[in-house]
């Protein structure tokens, strides 16, 4: 499907709609033929081939049009079978650039097919899904991840990607049996955004009882050979479609019964960020409701609370998040503050334990839990692509069995409009979200609880993308610290004490009686001397030390309106510490790189 686009002499300018009901868009299905190419040329296919057969059955349609084919197939490592057939391992990177350096000529079409299976885990739990979810990942969004970076690295021109899967869209009433791999359009979505001279686009397929037959692998033949959509494509019954977004309008119904009901107890996951605080207000303001607000870190006990206050200031992060609290039992809501990863099976069961034997059955679900890492394709590590799929992705399927027997009013989860959208440096994210949607439909297709996805833009205040735009990192793991200068103790152990604290100058003020006249703060020297105290005395007064050897390397720096992540280091030497402080921007792209500012030597003194 090809795009027109008026040019004006004028540049149109952003603005702001006035009526709300303009503001929603929802995703809708329009029969479209393909685009025939105008390029009829020759062309060298790289074929990652299914197991049911359809990529092979394309590669010889191919090779009989005189294209130039190699198929490749998931194996236990790297390896050449025929003269145009490979092996590799889906799960190790590195086999993918073994490919490309090993294909006769590069590739400048790739068809991937390697989640076209029969597999559905839609209607099992979690627990017993995860033997057919986890190699669809590593099948598909992995696969691509690999791919693309393997692509970066070598020198490729004007390449077409095309995804071929099943399961993970609904056009009209059908299931959506497989709603993990919808995490493929994260690579989809972004890959054009980081490398422009790839094109890519995502097929979703209803298989025909044989899918090799030729009517099915003739009509896929006419879609390879068109002009690639930008929208999502998808086949039912010979008919094609693309996915579109019109206004939607969100009216409220008059005559309709209230959602949210007084006693009713919510659970709202990442329930101590910005934007879930919001949606907790909202249902405070709309009846006493109960709610259980989880969160990775926590708070401090509350018998803590007055004195954290007193001690760290009304402007520090975790006092804010208190005052908020507090807001919403002054309001008449009764609040459970839960440390609880929503991805943990044994911490997630325990919580609904300790609230059922409380208040009740849970009624509604709020999933808010996420994470955001940005960086680039070339740069992202399966481990911190796991990170951010972790929350959403597990987490979303683990509340789904756990809540499977208790009938809820609502279960909402929170994505985003990059699942849209795609920006560059949120491959994993793009993909978490993608598969948000997807589930919705997945849950609701089962007739359970109604399932809704709320693709939120970016908040001007709060949330991750708020958060983001500020220039601040996510929330570290560790210990609360009520000492103006230590956030969090995320190591103690015999040999190394190591603290995490966000210096932000709104904050801190040891910044903000430092400034410079462009309105940059620096840390001062008497200020590492306070911080050498006070990490060994690991925040609570505890005698006088000595502070030796101290070189001051690089001055630690803050902007007006930025965030600096302050590492705070202590390892054992006999009977003193080696202290070091260290510290990294927010805008930082690799956030393995710390930059150090000062070292020397701090013991208790005798």
């Amino acid at each position: 499907m090809g795009l027109e686009t008026a040019v004006s002499s004028q540049t149109p300018s952003l603005s702001k709609l006035k009526n709300l009901d303009d503001w929603f868009y929802q995703p809708e299905w329009v029969q479209i033929d393909p685009t025939p190419a105008a390029d009829q040329d020759k062309h060298s296919y790289l074929i990652f081939a299914d197991a049911l057969g359809i990529g092979e059955a394309l590669a010889d349609k191919l090779e009989d049009a005189s294209h130039e084919v190699v198929v490749v197939k998931t194996g236990a490592e790297f390896s050449q079978t025929t003269a145009k057939q490979f092996q590799i391992a889906p799960d190790k990177a590195e086999n993918y650039s073994q490919l490309l350096n090993a294909l006769p000529s590069p590739p400048d079409r790739i068809l991937h097919l390697w989640t076209v299976n029969n597999g559905s885990a839609d209607s099992l739990s979690a627990k017993d899904g995860q033997a057919v979810r986890a190699p669809n990942q590593t099948l598909g969004f992995y696969s691509l991840l690999y791919l693309a970076q393997a692509l970066g690295a070598a020198d490729t021109n004007n390449l077409q990607i095309r995804v071929f899967t099943n399961g993970t869209q609904q056009i009209q009433d059908e299931r959506v049996s497989a709603p993990d791999k919808a995490t493929l359009l994260g690579p989809v979505k972004v890959i054009p955004q980081e490398m422009p001279h790839i094109a890519t686009q995502l097929i979703d397929m209803q298989l025909p009882v044989s899918p090799t037959n030729e009517p099915f692998i003739t009509m896929l033949l006419a879609e390879i050979q068109a002009d690639p959509s930008e929208n999502i494509t998808a086949y039912r019954q010979g008919k094609r479609w693309e996915q579109q977004f019109v206004p939607a309008s969100l009216t409220p119904d008059a005559t309709r019964e209230p959602v949210v009901k007084a006693g009713h107890v919510y659970l709202i996951t990442g329930g101590l960020g910005g934007i879930a605080l919001v949606m907790a207000e909202n249902l405070a303001q709309q009846a006493q409701v109960k709610l259980v607000l989880t969160s990775r870190s926590g708070l401090p006990d509350r018998a803590e609370w007055d004195t954290w206050l007193a001690q760290a200031g009304a402007n520090n992060k975790t006092s804010r998040i208190i005052q908020k609290v507090r807001a919403l039992e002054a309001a008449g809501a009764e609040v459970m503050i839960a440390k609880a990863d929503s991805s943990d099976r044994e911490q997630m069961a325990q919580l609904l334990q300790t609230v059922h034997q409380k208040w009740g059955a849970i009624h509604g679900v709020i999933h808010a839990a996420g994470v955001l890492n940005d960086g680039l394709i070339q740069l992202k590590t399966h481990d911190e692509a796991a990170q951010v799929l972790q929350p959403k992705v597990d987490g979303t399927l683990l509340l789904d069995e756990l809540l499977a027997d208790t009938p809820l009013d609502f279960f909402v989860l929170f994505s985003s409009t990059s699942s849209v959208l795609g920006p560059a440096g949120q491959v994993d994210y793009v993909a978490a979200n993608a598969f948000l949607n997807a589930f919705a439909h997945s849950r609701n297709g089962r007739g359970l609880t109604p399932t809704i996805a709320i693709n939120w833009g970016v908040w001007q205040k709060v949330g991750m993308a708020a958060r983001a735009a500020r220039g601040e990192f996510e929330e570290p793991s560790g210990a609360l610290m009520a000492h103006p200068l230590l956030d969090r103790l995320v190591t103690d152990n015999a040999d190394v004490i190591e603290y995490i604290t966000d210096y932000r100058i709104a904050d801190f003020w040891l910044l903000d009686q430092h400034r410079l006249k462009d309105d940059t703060a620096l840390i001062p020297g008497t200020g590492y001397l306070e911080m050498a105290k006070a990490a060994v005395d690991k925040g609570k007064a505890n005698g006088t030390v000595e502070i030796q050897n101290l070189i001051f390397m690089q001055p630690l720096d803050v902007q007006a309106e930025g965030t600096r992540r302050v590492k705070i280091r202590l390892e054992r030497d006999g009977e003193r510490y080696n202290f070091t402080v260290l510290s990294q921007s927010s805008l930082a792209r690799n956030r393995e790189e710390w930059t150090e500012h000062v070292q020397g030597n701090v013991t208790h003194s005798t």
